[in-house]
């Protein structure tokens, strides 16, 4: 094990060591990355990939967010499809505001219209609710989101429908305005008869076009539904960290939101990877994955009749599991052993160094210096990643899309490698002046920090320390105990923590990199920082691997990191297959009568220049709160279009505060409205009679506002209580769909290598604003 000198290790057994550990990587890295075989299967009682395709080119054609024409078609072919096997469903029309407060206003609300069925259980125990979203995002045709949860949805259906009926009773959600802020799903949790009798709860919902099936707990003190999951897949890949990240993170999630906090267990059943075309044109049928939809589809499949029968009366029990995937198998323990657990490791390492320092094998400064060395290891190789996604961002060598990059991939595993040679470099520089054992042991210390952290305060993700460290720690015991670190014995068992190690942190690493997603920056800084605790956890192996050729290992890495680098850059133009997302959109100052080309762009680009010309300026827009991204603006001509309206309905003050009830409406009939109150502070406030969220930095920065999705022909009402007789300052933005026709413009469509941008989500519409100050009522 560590004791073994170069000299005394063998070529062959250096090569070996290797090996074994490049395999148990790529091994660990492809039970993450492959999707199951594809099915043929049209059997009714089965999960079908062509009727699910067939159903998925209607539903993903084009673009249909909530309130759009398109959507309407969507919803139409939803109930038709339900009705064609012999189903009776409903719709809901619903107005609803996204209690969601962690960006502050403007916040979500809007109008939809949900479709559900309900199945009878023969002799229920309760009621399974599985919920997918039909809207997609403005600029995407949502195959993957969601369209594949729909056409799941409806495969699950007919399936049920031709076999035995379940017992428990079956709800199925085809919600809208998810993209939205869950709107329809909120609003059906709050006012729909069916959902007070929801049990359980299962949400599908992707986020990219290829990748594995996976499954996760949404809500907290679930251990029954980690139960019966590894009952129904047996091989499902899941674990606990995906609650730890949920409980950090309580505004993210979507349809599965309103029911988790109502306390009710939701799993979500997805597949993931190939982010690059989220919310993008790019989310279309042809670049979907049909592997991915046939696993997602089957293990949906068997996850509904499972749950479809189970004891539902069981799912109140409030324990809490941690569960992983190891070895293409779900494991899982019951949360309350962590503690227990990690303390008996802690003290099992404390032992072996116990050991080793009395046997005068280790000493304290050689511990202390090792210790050092893999904390400031793991520190530069998350400093590293940080500094080099940094200067490929500022050298413009990343082909973004909306929340990820073409490139991302292969960057990411190139910085992964190049953290590391980082690692690998000065370990072996330090290696001939500190005794291998001081630099295990330094390594499973530095480790053990870790377990002691995640145990306190993310004990769902204990699991990638707590059973390596269990085998190092053992090993390492035996070793300074028996005094012969060459024992079979005691290299078995370092060897089994080798694998544990690697099959837990680098299938994490492979997990993450296919679903780089979001903040692409905190998501290389952890690659980098789990490649350098992966080394640690790989001391006793690094020993052996590096005793012949010591720099061979961390050249070669190093090399391979600056080759997929160099790949990446090759590959951080546009084209396409790889479409630049650009913006355009007519906005009209509806107080001044000036019009603008307005773009969310850094510059104009071929086709954006069309509209960009003349005199460019740049701005933020100071009504939008925190949407401030910078655009650019050239002037358009001027049109006399229909101003957004808003009339004063009430205006009262008692009690210190003053009440006023406003109608707004859209003349045009825009599909979203955007309100915004400046100079008063906001203390309540109704749209639609639904609540909406105030926070007191709201009150505080005297800045509150909505933006309204699927505003009906009508308008809204919106209430507001201010504070004291402030006189606010009001701006209506309403936005339509499409560019408006002007005379005399010719304009040229996107080329192929150009794509519309999600977000700000104003590409190709008409927007025009309109500002209304209130005064202080006369004192009577």
């Amino acid at each position: 094990m560590t004791n073994s000198a170069p000299s005394t290790v063998s070529s062959a057994e250096s090569w070996l060591a290797l090996f074994l550990i490049v395999l148990l990587i790529l091994v660990a890295v492809r039970d993450f990355a492959r999707p199951a075989p594809l099915s043929a299967s049209t059997h009714q009682t089965e999960f079908s990939l062509q009727r699910a395709l067939a159903d998925l080119r209607f539903i993903a054609a084009r673009p249909h967010p909530v309130g759009s024409a398109q959507n309407m078609r969507v919803r139409d072919f939803i109930v038709e499809q339900l009705k064609s096997i012999g189903l009776e469903p409903q719709t809901q029309q619903v107005s609803a505001v996204a209690p969601i407060v962690k960006y502050g206003p403007p916040y979500f609300a809007g109008s939809a219209e949900n479709v559900m069925v309900r199945l009878p259980g023969t002799n229920p125990t309760g009621t399974v609710l599985w919920m997918a979203h039909y809207d997609s995002a403005p600029t995407a045709p949502g195959a993957g989101d969601d369209g594949s949860g729909v056409v799941v949805m409806l495969e699950i259906l007919r399936a049920l429908r031709t076999g035995s009926s379940p017992r428990n009773t079956m709800i199925f959600l085809f919600s809208d305005g998810e993209e939205a802020g869950s709107i329809g799903a909120e609003a059906f949790a709050r006012e729909h008869p069916w959902a007070k009798s929801v049990t359980f709860a299962m949400n599908s919902d992707t986020g990219g076009n290829c990748g594995p099936a996976v499954a996760g707990l949404a809500s907290p003190h679930s251990g029954w539904v980690v139960r019966e999951l590894a009952k129904a897949i047996p091989h499902v890949r899941s674990a606990s960290i995906v609650s730890e990240l949920a409980r950090l993170s309580p505004d993210q999630g979507g349809d599965d939101r309103p029911f988790v906090r109502k306390g009710v267990p939701v799993l979500l059943v997805t597949y993931i990877g190939c982010s690059a075309d989220y919310h993008l044109m790019g989310d279309n049928p042809q670049n979907l994955d049909a592997r991915s939809l046939q696993e997602f589809g089957s293990n949906a499949l068997a996850l509904a009749r499972h749950f479809g029968s189970s004891d539902l009366k069981r799912s109140d029990q409030k324990d809490d599991m941690v569960s992983f995937f190891f070895m293409n198998h779900f494991f899982f323990y019951p949360k309350s052993w962590v503690t227990p657990t990690t303390v008996m490791i802690l003290l099992l390492v404390a032992l072996a160094l116990f050991i080793g320092l009395r046997r005068r094998l280790l000493t304290g400064r050689g511990l202390t210096v090792a210790f050092v060395f893999w904390l400031m290891a793991t520190v530069a190789a998350g400093c590293l990643a940080d500094l080099l996604w940094w200067t490929l961002n500022k050298l413009r060598l990343v082909n973004v899309s909306f929340a990820s990059a073409y490139n991302a991939m292969t960057y990411a595993w190139g910085i992964v490698a190049l953290a590391t040679a980082l690692v690998l470099s000065p370990y072996i520089t330090l290696r001939r002046k500190t005794p291998a054992d001081e630099l295990t042991g330094g390594a499973f210390l530095w480790c053990t920090v870790w377990m002691v952290l995640t145990c306190l305060f993310a004990p769902g993700a204990s699991y990638f320390f707590t059973w390596p460290l269990l085998f190092a720690g053992l090993a390492l015991t035996l070793a300074f105990a028996s005094g012969n670190a060459d024992s079979r014995s005691v290299r078995l068992i370092s060897w089994v923590g080798a694998v544990v190690s690697v099959d837990l942190l680098a299938g994490m690493i492979g997990f993450v990199i296919i679903t780089l997603l979001g903040d692409l920056t905190m998501s290389m800084i952890v690659l980098g920082v789990l490649a350098a605790l992966l080394c640690a956890l790989l001391a006793p192996q690094l020993q052996v691997m590096t005793a012949r050729k010591a720099w061979l290992l961390p050249s070669t890495c190093a090399c391979l990191g600056f080759v997929l680098i160099a790949v990446g850059m090759a590959q951080s133009g546009y084209d396409t297959q790889h479409p630049k997302p650009d913006s355009i959109f007519y906005f009209l100052d509806a107080d001044t009568g000036k019009a603008s080309w307005m773009s969310f762009d850094e510059q104009p680009d071929a086709w954006t220049s069309q509209f960009l010309s003349g005199k460019i300026e740049t701005g933020r827009m100071s009504n939008l709160g925190w949407i401030d991204d910078p655009f650019l603006k050239a002037p358009a001509p001027s049109l006399p279009l229909a101003q957004p309206a808003l009339n004063v309905l009430a205006d009262s003050t008692a009690v210190g505060e003053r009440t006023l009830q406003l109608h707004i409406h859209s003349p045009r009939r825009a599909r979203v409205l955007w309100f915004a109150v400046q100079g008063a502070e906001v203390v309540r406030a109704t749209v639609a009679g639904n609540a909406g969220p105030v926070r007191p930095e709201d009150i505080a920065g005297k800045f509150w506002g909505f933006v309204y999705a699927a505003l009906p022909p009508e308008g809204v009402d919106v209430e507001l209580t201010l504070k004291g007789d402030g006189s606010p300052v009001l701006s209506v933005m309403d936005q339509a769909d499409g560019l408006p026709e002007i005379y005399g413009l010719s304009v040229h469509p996107r080329p192929p290598d150009r794509i519309p941008q999600f977000w700000p989500t104003f590409d190709s519409t008409t927007v025009v604003m309109r500002t209304f100050s209130l005064a202080r009522p006369a004192k009577r």
